[in-house]
């Protein structure tokens, strides 16, 4: 088993399986209420939509999240990118940011299964009522995404991902020391671009 990243949802269920359509807008229907009730505006999920065809890959164990998640912090705090096999020490690294810095859409928020949505908002919105407990921003979650590329040796134009550079993240190499950063970064900023495109929510599960 290994994290699915999806947008899109709603409209592939109700071409191929009803009752989870139901219970999508069951979901939908939480979500929106939680947002409401923190002041934002419901969402809206297209019926309709182009599916999302990552260049690289749409699922991944579970534990590639934490190494980007890795890099990130240490972006965040300023020091040497971490390589290597994920550690104790690593973790600790990250939980002490994340309880520090509770703004971050990448740290807050659940590694299998939850949403972003396609709205800017400051910070992650928890609820006990939300599937994974919280739901995030896509914009921000794209602009967290863009504080690590350099780092990660990714190249962005104004803010866009080249057509080479996709194709060169999308070739997977496994002498790559950021493979896994790599493979995920990839994954979730083509996600966020989808998302913004179709005014679609990003799914984790």
């Amino acid at each position: 088993m290994g994290l699915g990243i999806s947008v899109g949802m709603l409209a592939d269920l109700m071409e191929n399986d009803e009752e989870g359509a139901e219970w999508f807008r069951e979901e939908l229907d939480t979500l929106n209420a939680v947002l409401q009730q923190n002041g934002l505006p419901g969402h809206t999920e297209p019926e309709s939509i182009e599916e999302f065809m990552p260049s690289g890959i749409d699922s991944f164990p579970y534990s590639f999240l934490h190494y980007l998640r890795r890099a990130y912090v240490c972006v965040r705090k300023g020091i040497e990118l971490r390589q290597g096999e994920f550690t104790d020490d690593d973790e600790r690294l990250i939980d002490e940011f994340t309880n520090a810095n509770l703004d971050s859409h990448l740290l807050v928020h659940s590694d299998a299964e939850g949403y972003y949505v396609p709205q800017d908002f400051p910070e992650p919105v928890s609820d006990d009522n939300l599937t994974g407990g919280f739901a995030g921003s896509t914009q921000r979650l794209m602009g967290e995404l863009q504080q690590a590329a350099p780092a990660l040796g990714i190249r962005l134009e104004g803010g866009k991902l080249p057509e080479d550079e996709r194709n060169r993240l999308a070739e997977i190499d496994e002498d790559d020391p950021f493979e896994r950063e790599h493979i995920v970064w990839l994954t979730l900023w083509e996600a966020a671009e989808h998302s913004l495109k179709h005014n679609s929510l990003i799914v984790f599960g």
